[in-house]
């Protein structure tokens, strides 16, 4: 299960979402439940929930908390998963609450609301290769010299006292 997130942080929902595995057969109510609680006590503008479900699950009192959801402006959005989700119970859980059923995965994000979505890319790659960048520029340079105040502030001390040049003889 992936706990309550704002819809704007896409990628921790997909992360979240890449490390669910299958497993230990399919039971919609409790997760469907939890994710009642929680979003009726969110103060949000927009209460969506996705179901992903890739298999048959006992539906005692699944149509009475979809009806609850619904009431309450909740509304679900389903993938079936394979050919062993139970289709039926998915398409009647989004007809319900207005949600979107056997929807591309992606399609799922949009609730259907103004709002929109912002869209965020990790900068840690890029500044990371701007460090390397700079590290390697630092190199040389300190090597050269050409930017040290102290080195700078010595040469012109030599040069005005004419030491910067060896004595001929």
């Amino acid at each position: 299960m992936v706990r309550l997130t704002p819809a704007r942080n896409r990628f921790k929902i997909q992360s979240d979402i890449a490390r669910l595995s299958a497993g230990g057969g399919t039971n919609i109510f409790p997760a469907l439940d939890q994710a009642y609680r929680d979003l009726s006590a969110a103060q949000a503008r927009t209460k969506h929930v996705i179901l992903l479900s890739d298999g048959q699950s006992p539906t005692d009192g699944i149509s009475e908390l979809i009806q609850v959801m619904a009431a309450e402006g909740i509304t679900v959005s389903t993938v079936g998963l394979g050919p062993q989700a139970d289709r039926a119970l998915l398409e009647q859980a989004s007809r319900l609450t207005g949600g979107a059923a056997q929807v591309e995965p992606t399609a799922v994000f949009d609730a259907g609301d103004d709002e929109g979505v912002e869209y965020h890319r990790e900068l840690w790659p890029y500044l990371v290769a701007l460090a390397v960048a700079l590290m390697l520029l630092d190199l040389p340079l300190r090597r050269v010299r050409l930017f040290d105040r102290q080195f700078k502030a010595a040469r012109q001390r030599r040069s005005s006292r004419g030491l910067d040049h060896a004595p001929a003889g």
